[in-house]
Formats: structure tokens, sequence, C-alpha cells
């Protein structure tokens, strides 16, 4: 029997796509993102049901911040360098 090569593209929403994932194949995408550096996570401490509404806000702008790191000018990283060694 001849060997006959096809391609056929399916476009398929992303949401769609996530939704029918199992627990273990988001976690993989996930750890992919993070692992290509197109995202990155700040983990709080504090268990995500334990989370305030202060602390969220707290962690969305320090994920901000991580997002425009290589926007902000060498004296802006060197003050929030400066703020961290107080602490």
């Amino acid at each position: 029997m001849p060997y006959i090569e096809s391609y056929v593209d399916v476009d398929i929403d992303v949401d769609d796509f996530l939704e029918h994932c199992s627990e273990k194949e988001l976690k993989n995408v996930v750890e992919w993102l993070r692992d290509e550096g197109r995202v990155s996570n700040i983990e709080p401490s504090i268990p995500e049901n334990k989370l305030t509404f202060m602390d969220k806000e707290w962690i969305e702008k320090c994920q901000k911040l991580v997002n425009i790191r290589l926007q902000m000018s060498k004296e802006d990283e060197e003050l929030i360098l400066n703020i961290l060694k107080k602490y």
C-alpha cells in the first residue's frame, strides 16, 4: 500500500483545549511555560485559601515588577534592591 502524507490545520480555542486537560496535563503546561521563560510565578508563602485581598493585591504588584524588570531603569532597579536589603 502506498504511503500518503497529509497535513490538516485544526483551529482549537485555547480555553476549550485547556478545559479538557487533566490536572497533570495542566501542571505540565505551567511547568513548560515557566521553563520557557514565558511566565514567572510569585509563590505566596501563605496558602491560597488564606490570602486576604491585600495579600492578593501585593502579589499582583510584585508580579508586575517581575514582568517589567527589563524595562526599568538601572536606578529604579537599584532602589528596589536597596529596599529588599533593608529586610
